[in-house]
């Protein structure tokens, strides 16, 4: 890996980091209230969007690091980087779990709070954890 490909990797690492950061706050709060709030909410779930963006733009340079053809999907990223011994499999079930939640199109607010809760509390969820 070249040292340009290694900074930006790093500053990515880095955002992600910050935008942990950053939904802490907003997952200490009740359902209730995050339900009742809906700026609340959308800040949440645009965070929680960033997130898996960030992580989907690392695996991406990583996957293109060790000389493979850029991913065509979160997926195939993760598979990637699986392969390539950057996260083990017990890390990629988590995602695909989670993922697979996220990536449905017919959320219910229930379901988004349990991903959300899950992003500051791996192992919690029965069903779903935070990958990273």
């Amino acid at each position: 890996m070249d040292a340009r490909s290694s900074e930006v990797i790093r500053k990515k690492l880095d955002y992600l980091e910050q935008t942990l950061a950053e939904i802490e706050p907003y997952l200490r709060t009740s359902y209730a209230e995050y339900a009742g709030r809906p700026a609340h909410r959308r800040v949440t779930e645009r965070l929680v969007q960033i997130t898996f963006e960030i992580a989907a733009d690392t695996s991406d340079l990583l996957v293109q690091a060790a000389g493979r053809r850029a991913p065509g999907s979160m997926r195939e990223a993760l598979s990637a980087i699986r392969e390539l011994g950057v996260i083990d499999d017990a890390l990629f079930e988590r995602f695909s779990r989670t993922y697979v939640g996220l990536a449905t199109a017919s959320f219910t607010i229930t379901r988004r709070w349990t991903i959300g809760s899950c992003l500051m509390q791996p192992g919690a969820c029965a069903k779903m954890s935070w990958p990273f």
